[in-house]
């Protein structure tokens, strides 16, 4: 009755005095459940959902208040409910902390979260993809930088083929942050953008349990909205409000060779456009010539030519007249 009321604190007093009175009460399972993940305490309702399930003859009506998402039989929401206090302990934090604006994905060693922590979203452990047969890590002789930037792209790419996000949502955030792969023609991408990023598996599950929670009315709309953003952020600014600094142009002939051979792969994993390609190339050209034969050089006037020195000529001597004796002879 507590519950239906909205009065948490003492639907959660009952479910744990009638849990001492009756163990494994399967009803008072699913209230401790519920009022321990609107407290946060995901680990405590996971091992609820699981005693539900381990039990017998589960699937009988639900009486509990729609708004928790307990509607549906009682083997059923224990189920969802269940796949959505994994999905949050997914040992993975977002933090604000160097810039609130801009939620980046930090490691974590912790193997559940607590409600503070779940106040401000939820991360995954970031593995950089090493040895991860579900990474979209390219090791190609980039940079860690470079490898992070893919990996970004790419699972923006599966949110929109999954319908996590909409064709607006990642056209916006991709262009947002396309200078991380065009850095001579396009802005800097956000800052943090370089950081490593979880497995897109462990996105995509969390998008979807939170799609999911929200569906059946375990998370308000404002709730889902909230988190759901913090968590596409972190992967992908829409609006940085700063940015990282400005990559250098390629030196020399080898460095633009290099720079041209990445931005074709960029072009092959569908990352950029032929378009794109060819403003980035054109910029590479410019700084490699640039490099080899400065802009001053070959603007510089060169100094006019002298022309040859001649002896003076003789003055002509009047006709006919003599030259005179030299009088010291």
């Amino acid at each position: 009755v507590a519950l239906f009321k909205g009065d948490i604190d003492n639907a959660a007093a009952y479910a744990a005095n009638a849990l001492k009175e009756r163990p494994g009460d399967a009803y008072a399972l699913m209230v401790s459940g519920v009022t321990n993940d609107i407290y946060g305490r995901f680990d405590l309702s996971r091992r609820n959902y699981e005693d539900i399930l381990s039990q017998t003859g589960r699937d009988f009506p639900m009486g509990v208040q729609p708004q928790y998402g307990t509607q549906g039989t009682l083997g059923k929401t224990a189920e969802q409910r269940l796949n959505i206090a994994r999905a949050r302990l997914a040992p993975f934090m977002i933090s604000t902390a160097n810039d609130a604006s801009t939620p980046v994905f930090v490691k974590s060693d912790a193997t559940g979260m607590d409600a503070e922590n779940m106040a401000i979203g939820v991360g995954f452990i970031t593995g950089g993809g090493s040895g991860d047969a579900e990474s979209h890590v390219f090791n190609l002789g980039f940079s860690e930088d470079e490898n992070n930037y893919t990996e970004r792209f790419s699972i923006l790419q599966e949110l929109r083929r999954e319908g996590l996000i909409t064709d607006k949502e990642y056209t916006q955030r991709r262009n947002a942050n396309i200078g991380a792969l065009l850095p001579l023609s396009k802005p800097a991408p956000a800052l943090g953008f370089n950081r490593p990023v979880p497995p897109s598996r462990d996105i995509i599950a969390r998008l979807a349990a939170l799609r999911q929670a929200q569906s059946i009315r375990a998370i308000s709309a404002g709730e889902y909205m909230a988190e759901r953003s913090v968590i596409i952020d972190a992967l992908a600014p829409a609006s940085p409000s700063s940015r990282m600094p400005r990559t250098a142009p390629p030196s020399g002939l080898l460095p633009g060779a290099e720079a041209v051979r990445k931005l074709q792969f960029f072009r092959e994993a569908g990352l950029i456009t032929d378009a794109e390609m060819a403003a980035e190339r054109t910029q590479i050209e410019l700084a490699v010539s640039n490099s080899i034969i400065p802009p001053a050089a070959r603007t510089q006037p060169q100094p006019a030519a002298t022309p040859a020195t001649r002896p003076p000529a003789r003055s002509p001597q009047p006709v006919g007249t003599r030259s005179q004796p030299n009088p010291t002879r």
